[in-house]
């Protein structure tokens, strides 16, 4: 075997370890591999693949932003297609969260779907409310302007971000409240240390 392919099995560890001691074919070696010397140190060039990893990052940021504003008009006209199971969905969770007096982290998380649900769907008559025309019409039947139909994806996310949220803690409070579940206390363990505990 010659000293080129014992070099080719060698880790590249390795080969940076013949290189200080002089080896000039395991520097050449190395710079097959990629590598180049800087400051005394070799170190790995590999700027072909930062850059695509760069391209990768910058298509699932243009692909995100175009589902974001334009898919977001496809969820509200489903929310508005779909309202009676969305009503009825609500009601259903608010009945659930209610009958576990607020303290179910799942029935909870059930709830703020349910309050998502119908926030979008109050979102086609925000919007609607705005423009002077049904939401649906607006944006399905006739030619809706891309500014428009990025300004209303803009505030749907914003909008959803915040409504849903917000509704869902204030009646989860009141849920609370009615059903008598008392509100976070500091409880002393018999060994002398705090912890919160909901009762």
């Amino acid at each position: 075997m010659s000293k080129k392919n014992y070099y080719k099995d060698e880790l590249d560890e390795d080969l940076m370890e013949y290189s200080s001691w002089g080896d000039y074919e395991a520097e050449i070696e190395l710079e097959e591999r990629g590598y180049v010397k800087s400051k005394g140190h070799w170190v790995n060039d590999d700027s072909s693949t930062v850059f695509a990893i760069g391209i990768i990052k910058i298509a699932l940021v243009i692909a995100l932003l175009i589902f974001v504003f334009i898919g977001a008009h496809f969820i509200i006209g489903m929310s508005v297609v779909y309202q009676v199971y969305i009503y009825i969905g609500f009601v259903v969770t608010t009945v659930l969260m209610y009958l576990t007096r607020a303290k179910s982290k799942f029935f909870n998380f059930l709830f703020y779907l349910g309050c998502l649900a119908i926030a979008t769907r109050q979102f086609a008559n925000f919007i609607g409310h705005f423009i002077g025309e049904d939401y649906m019409t607006y944006v399905f039947i006739q030619d809706a302007d891309t500014d428009v139909l990025f300004k209303s994806g803009f505030y749907y996310i914003v909008y959803t971000l915040i409504v849903p949220y917000l509704m869902m803690k204030s009646i989860l409070a009141i849920v609370r409240e009615i059903r008598g579940v008392p509100k976070n206390k500091k409880v002393r363990n018999p060994s002398g240390i705090s912890k919160q505990s909901r009762l």
